[in-house]
């Protein structure tokens, strides 16, 4: 506030006028001669002299004290004292020469900062009334909803890092509470008569044991196949094609688990066959077609089907996968390369799992690549065996709830490589799966609750990627571009809005359009030309606000007085210009070579101004202005003018009051 009121203090009185009369009377002493004041034959002298009765705006004219002194006689000509006179143009003139530049230039980055952060504050405030109103985001980002509760006590420049820190810990922390979103108590009908919620919910408590190494990729399939939720009757074709692919998939798995010789006694289990086991398997077409064989009568036992939707509504139909096998008998390659590709995976697993063991054997540090590169080849043959329904059928009716497992296993592998976007993106996915799968079912009881999911998976994955993106960079231009994306013209200036009356010296910085008169070529009158710009006036505003209680601010009316336009100075502010430094890098960089009277950016003008509703900080305004003579400053650096001359005026912009002069509220207390 102190920098705001420098500046302007500047501006408005950067001219001062040096009288010290004791001084100035020993000077013109040494000019008095018998009682006159002659004047000097050294043109510097009379210039002195001169200058010292303009400093006092006298020039001959009737004063008790002076008049004996230069009445008569041999004095100061008609001539030099027209030159001491300084009339009111002549103070404007001089006034209007002093160069501001530097102030100017400051008070147009300070508005283009202050505009910055009133709207990244509002963001703000928006975000901690989304982390208030909606429990889903409490759950889901706990320590970024508790840095929000305290988001006043932090002071601008210190509320970023602070929010930083929570961004980062949530989201390295999203596979812990996205289950739980889907248990809150508003999601408990949903919970009961949906199997697919709580199947979503085990699929990712499932995977964070192949994290903590509880589980091993084998036994993530088996108990996936095992859920009890598969026994739930459903009439959902998605989720039952998705139960036989899961069963599908365990069976195949199994049916390769590597068995070690209980009479060697081997230290190093594999979790599945190896290689050179499956090609001898392949090689001998007996044993292959028998092998076939019983995984076929697996098939049968567990009743593995699939159902398709016909050309007829509501009519399906069911296809055994034993009746695609049958089919496919006579076609071993087929079974030959899944089978192949299948088992390459797991080995991949098992020289992974035999690395981890080795290096905690010998007590080597073990890096995130190294449990990244165990999860993701424990995802990969996970997936691939969710697939396997599909190589034989591509028409299958899988695809939403495989995606949902997919979303779940690219969520570890993105967390793992701390792309928080992507992972944000993943859980986002996950939830609107569910939302999707529910849709399909075509239950009609639940629309309420599934109405809350839906409605806020858009404002949940607006502020979640957000917070992924910060969590995402520490390069402070690049978290600069981030918050330029995010934030909107809503929220903060708002006191005007809940106040009786305020007086303050006020700016706007926004875009204006006008219309002013101007002799049209035919020389018959006047033409109307419409124009757009930069809109940065300061000047007074005198407002009354329209509070009517909680939740009906209905925003304020004020009277903004213009003194200054710093329009053109704010616009070649916000124009960079793309410059190779010394070490062969791009930066941004603006000319400053150029210079601005204060005359140039005197603006006078009046505005009726109408400051939206609630806390949005944006304004709309309709009035005149004249000037300001300064009307653009080129990439070059060269000012370009026009002469000043009235116009109507029309502008939206953000509201940035720099200072309270006066300020009353509703029961007439100043605040």
């Amino acid at each position: 506030m102190r920098i705001i009121f420098t500046l302007l203090a500047l501006l408005l009185f950067n001219v001062t006028f040096a009288q010290h009369p004791y001084y100035d009377a020993l000077k013109l002493r040494k000019y008095i001669s018998d009682d006159k004041i002659f004047a000097p034959a050294d043109s510097l002298e009379m210039d002195t002299l001169v200058s010292i009765f303009k400093l006092y705006n006298y020039s001959g004219t009737i004063n008790p004290f002076l008049t004996p002194f230069t009445s008569e006689g041999k004095g100061l000509s008609d001539k030099d004292a027209k030159k001491a006179t300084l009339n009111l143009s002549s103070i404007i003139g001089s006034v209007a020469g002093v160069d501001v530049t530097t102030i100017a230039n400051g008070v147009a980055m300070l508005m283009i900062d202050r505009a910055k952060q009133e709207l990244t504050v509002t963001f703000f405030n928006r975000f901690k009334k989304f982390a208030e109103d909606n429990p889903e985001f409490k759950v889901l980002f706990p320590k970024t909803t508790d840095n929000l509760k305290n988001l006043l006590a932090y002071k601008y420049p210190e509320m970023l890092p602070a929010l930083r820190t929570g961004f980062y810990a949530d989201l390295n922390k999203i596979t812990y509470n996205l289950d739980d979103v889907l248990e809150l108590p508003r999601y408990n009908e949903l919970l009961k008569k949906f199997p697919e919620i709580k199947i979503t919910i085990r699929s990712i408590r499932l995977i964070h044991e192949l994290e903590s190494g509880e589980s091993h990729a084998a036994e993530i399939i088996t108990k996936f196949a095992a859920f009890e939720e598969w026994k739930i009757a459903s009439s959902s074709i998605g989720f039952n094609n998705f139960k036989s692919s899961v069963k599908l998939a365990a069976i195949f798995s199994n049916s390769l688990r590597y068995m070690p010789d209980p009479v060697k006694k081997e230290k190093d289990v594999k979790a599945w066959i190896s290689i050179k086991q499956i090609r001898e398997l392949v090689k001998d077409t007996i044993t292959f077609r028998i092998y076939l064989g019983l995984v076929y009568q697996l098939v049968v036992i567990d009743n593995i089907t699939w159902c398709k939707s016909t050309a007829k509504p509501l009519k399906t139909e069911s296809i055994s996968f034993a009746v695609l096998m049958g089919k496919q008998k006579d076609n071993l390659f087929l079974f030959e390369n899944k089978l192949t590709k299948f088992i390459e995976l797991s080995e991949t697993v098992d020289k992974l799992t035999d690395t981890l063991k080795y290096k905690k054997d010998e007590k080597i540090a073990l890096k995130t690549e190294d449990y990244y590169s165990y999860i993701n080849a424990s995802l990969d043959i996970v997936d691939y065996g969710f697939s396997i329904a599909g190589l034989f059928d591509q028409d299958l009716d899988i695809a939403q709830y495989t995606l949902i497992a997919r979303k779940s296993n690219d969520l570890y592998r993105h967390l793992y490589k701390k792309e928080f976007t992507q992972a944000l993106s993943n859980s986002m996915d996950i939830l609107e799966g569910v939302s999707i799968m529910i849709k399909e079912a075509g239950d009609t009881t639940h629309k309420k609750s599934l109405k809350l999911l839906t409605d806020v998976l858009p404002k949940l994955t607006k502020y979640g990627l957000f917070m992924a993106n910060i969590a995402s960079t520490d390069k402070p231009e690049e978290i600069r571009d981030i918050l330029d994306n995010a934030i909107l013209p809503v929220g903060s200036s708002s006191i005007k809005k809940n106040t009786d009356f305020n007086v303050s010296v006020q700016s706007y910085l926004g875009a204006y359009g006008f219309s002013n008169p101007v002799k049209s070529s035919t020389g018959n009158g006047n033409a109307w030309t419409d124009k757009f710009g930069v809109f940065a006036p300061i000047g007074i505003s005198v407002s009354r606000g329209f509070n009517k209680g909680p939740g009906k601010n209905c925003g304020s009316l004020s009277l903004f007085a213009v003194l200054f336009d710093l329009g053109a100075i704010v616009d070649y502010q916000l124009k960079k210009d793309s410059v190779t430094n010394s070490s062969g890098a791009t930066q941004e960089e603006i000319t400053k070579n150029y210079k601005i009277k204060l005359g140039q950016i005197i603006s006078p003008g009046a505005y009726v101004v109408y400051g939206f509703f609630g806390n949005i900080p944006l304004s709309l305004g309709f009035g005149a202005q004249y000037g300001p003579g300064l009307s653009k400053i080129e990439s070059s650096g060269k000012t370009v003018f026009n002469n000043p001359q009235w116009r109507w005026n029309a502008f939206l912009a953000v509201d940035i009051p720099f200072f309270n002069l006066v300020n009353k509220s509703k029961n007439k207390k100043s605040i």
